[in-house]
C-alpha cells in the first residue's frame, strides 16, 4: 500500500484529472456489465462533472472511489481497487507538468 494516500489537485484541471483517472481504470466484477472501453476526453469529463458533481464511487462500470471537490484527493480506495500506486502515476505526470510550466515561465 502507498505511504502517501493523497494527490494534490492544486493547479490541475479537475476534468483532466477525472479523465486521466477514469482512463487508467479497468472493469472489475459487476462493472463488466456497464464497461465501455472507450477513453473519455477532458471535455467529456467536464460534462460528467457538470451533471454529477465531483464525487465518484463508480463511473460507467469503473471503480473510482474518489472525491475531487477539494485541493487534494484521497486515493487510498482508488489504489486499493485499481492497484497499489495507480493514482500516483497521475501525480507523477502532474508534477512533471508543473515543473515544465515553471521552467517555461523562467525562460
Amino acid at each position: 500500500m502507498s505511504v502517501n494516500n493523497s494527490l494534490s489537485l492544486v493547479g490541475l484541471n479537475k476534468a483532466a484529472v477525472l479523465a486521466a483517472l477514469y482512463n487508467m481504470v479497468r472493469p472489475q466484477g459487476r462493472g463488466l456489465d456497464r464497461y465501455d472501453p472507450k477513453p473519455i476526453t477532458v471535455e467529456e469529463a467536464q460534462k460528467i462533472i457538470d451533471r454529477r458533481g465531483l464525487s465518484f464511487d463508480y463511473l460507467e462500470g469503473r471503480v473510482m472511489k474518489i472525491d475531487l471537490s477539494g485541493d487534494t484527493v484521497d486515493v487510498w480506495l482508488y489504489d486499493r481497487d485499481n492497484g497499489d500506486g495507480a493514482a500516483s502515476r497521475l501525480g507523477d505526470q502532474a508534477a512533471g507538468s508543473r515543473r515544465a510550466r515553471r521552467n517555461c515561465r523562467r525562460s
